[in-house]
């Protein structure tokens, strides 16, 4: 089991496909297909749409995390008299 410090502070991991470098690499992708022509407009407007919508969850985990850190008060260490069993 993860200790309660650890599972605090770590971040969960974002499947390789999902990462800013994937998806912006995707794209790129998609723009050389279009202008070679092997996708079609709607196609490369599909994927673009869903690249938009990848980068604005994005944001919204970048504000959110930026405005509980900037709301987070520090919690003084708390010393304990029970040994730790190690």
């Amino acid at each position: 089991m993860e200790s309660t410090e650890s599972s605090q502070t770590s971040t969960p991991e974002l499947p390789p496909n999902l990462s800013i470098e994937a998806v912006i690499s995707g794209l790129a992708s998609d723009l050389e297909s279009l202008r070679s022509g092997r996708i079609s407009v709607q196609q490369a407007q599909a994927a673009a749409n869903l690249g938009k919508q990848v980068f604005n969850g994005m944001k919204l985990v970048v504000s959110a995390r930026k405005m509980l850190s900037d709301a987070a008060n520090e919690v003084p260490k708390v010393e304990s008299d029970v040994p730790s069993g190690d």
